[in-house]
């Protein structure tokens, strides 16, 4: 994956270390441990699977797996840590979070992910 890509969501300093979900698109900011695997990064609703090896950065039991971008379990193998980049397994790799609390540049703007009216 080529670096200094990024992808913006909307947050709140209130929500980093949790989960929550705007629109689609969901931060799950608790760095659980589950499924042989810590939990960390953005998820896409629209990104529920239970195919083989995707990796999951939010599971809702029972319900399903979501994948996005971070890290997380290999879905079904739970087996090892996982990456992924806007849902597709990647190799390992640092994820930088980072905040500001200044508006966003037009570059920035165009790199926020948010539900299409």
């Amino acid at each position: 994956m080529a670096k200094r890509k990024y992808v913006i969501i909307e947050m709140t300093k209130d929500r980093l270390a949790g989960r929550t979900e705007q629109e689609r698109y969901g931060w799950n900011g608790t760095n659980a441990n589950e499924s042989n695997a810590r939990h960390l990064g953005i998820y896409d609703t629209a990104l529920a699977s239970t195919k083989n090896g995707l990796i999951a950065i939010y599971t809702l039991r029972a319900v399903a797996d979501y994948g996005g971008w971070g890290f997380g379990h290999r879905m079904i193998l739970d087996d090892a840590q996982g990456y992924a980049w806007n849902g597709e397994p990647v190799e390992k790799m640092v994820f930088e979070i980072a905040v500001k609390s200044t508006p966003l540049t037009a570059e920035e703007s165009k790199r926020l992910l948010k539900k299409k009216k």
